[in-house]
């Protein structure tokens, strides 16, 4: 005959996050992160794949030497588990060197203004994205409608980021009106 034989072990579903350590980021932050990936609370089976996705938010945010380690603490009655993030932010890297590369064509060494991103700040790519977002609106403001900005960052082994900051005007813009006079309220709609 066959003899069988079952083992039974509960399933420690993950319900709760935790970060310990040394995180150096809001843990709000962090939670957002694994929420827009993952839903309320990671699978135990994709912690190291949640781990990468926030070593990638720690390099963009000037934490390019970060340490995560995930693990699972597992709880009984009831059985349950927490997933645990052991996090060594390390130190943060600041601007060592800010190059501007103008693309337009023409006038190419002139800029209307720089973008404020600036050496010794702390590297952030998110606070630079918003500040050449700013700038892109400015430039739009003044008739470049097509203008873009964009920068890639390199991380140097003493601890800096050299950042460079592409700049895309585009073409001067002026909008003129010829034919038929419009009223006021419709050329400014225009």
């Amino acid at each position: 005959g066959v003899r069988l034989r079952y083992v039974l072990v509960p399933i420690h579903a993950v319900d709760r996050v935790e970060f310990r350590g040394a995180p150096g980021l809001p843990e709000g932050d962090l939670r957002r992160v694994l929420t827009e990936r993952y839903g309320a609370v990671p699978s135990a089976a994709r912690a190291e794949e949640a781990a990468q996705a926030l070593r990638q938010v720690y390099t963009s945010r000037g934490y390019p030497k970060a340490r995560l380690t995930p693990r699972v603490e597992e709880t009984h009655n009831p059985d349950r588990a927490t997933l645990v993030f052991d996090i060594d932010a390390g130190p943060r890297a600041v601007i060592g060197r800010v190059d501007f590369d103008q693309l337009d064509q023409s006038d190419r060494n002139t800029f209307l203004a720089l973008p404020a991103v600036r050496q010794g700040q702390p590297y952030d790519a998110e606070a630079i994205a918003r500040e050449l977002q700013r700038y892109e609106d400015s430039l739009r403001s003044r008739g470049y409608y097509e203008a873009r900005a964009l920068h890639s960052v390199q991380f140097a082994p003493d601890g800096t980021a050299d950042v460079t900051v592409a700049v895309d005007r585009g073409p001067l813009v002026s909008v003129a009106f010829a034919g038929d006079p419009l009223p006021e309220a419709e050329r400014a709609r225009l």
